[in-house]
């Protein structure tokens, strides 16, 4: 009865063994997070990209970092919330991570700001799938993407972006990035 009922739910699932019909494309992106491949999942909404990616995620073993656009569309203020969950935030313009620099909320990117802040809370941590889930509603496409390759640059060891996603035409930005975006190459 209660698989008869899991067939019928449509909230994302985070257990591989209530993703049904997806075998396939689920032991494709565990090999995808297993060879530190960045991936985007692309399709209408409520197919299942977020349901593949939390069961993928969970059966590969690695941590997850989940930033949800419809719930926060700042991507740093959603990154750094979810990265420091215990901390108190004084947001008042920008976001204050105790004990380090703070990190303006959809201001300028800076590199320094990044090494004292981001780098300093990822640094010890291993193994780690960031989901970016509806990245299409990201305020900010252009700090998503300098965060992206920031990341890229200095933790692509350690944190493999998984980008989720149903409007083509605004992740375009990302797959295809202009030669002035710092995705580029």
């Amino acid at each position: 009865m209660v698989l008869l009922m899991s067939l019928f739910d449509t909230s994302p699932k985070h257990d591989p063994k209530l993703l049904f019909s997806r075998e396939k494309e689920l032991a494709d992106l565990v090999k995808y997070i297993q060879e530190k491949r960045w991936t985007i999942l692309i399709g209408p909404r409520r197919v299942g990209k977020t349901s593949l990616a939390k069961c993928a995620i969970k059966q590969s073993g690695h941590q997850p970092i989940i930033l949800d656009a419809r719930e926060n569309t700042n991507f740093t203020d959603n990154l750094l919330q979810n990265l420091t969950p215990n901390s108190n935030f004084q947001v008042t313009g920008n976001i204050t991570v105790p004990n380090m620099p703070y990190i303006s909320i959809g201001a300028s990117y800076s590199k320094q700001v990044l090494k004292k802040t981001l780098d300093n809370i990822l640094e010890g941590r291993k193994k780690t799938v960031l989901l970016l889930d509806e990245a299409q509603w990201f305020s900010n496409r252009r700090t998503l993407t300098m965060m992206l390759a920031h990341l890229y640059d200095y933790h692509y060891d350690t944190v493999t972006p998984i980008i989720t996603g149903s409007a083509v035409g605004v992740l375009k930005s990302i797959l295809e990035p202009d030669n002035k975006s710092p995705l580029f190459g």
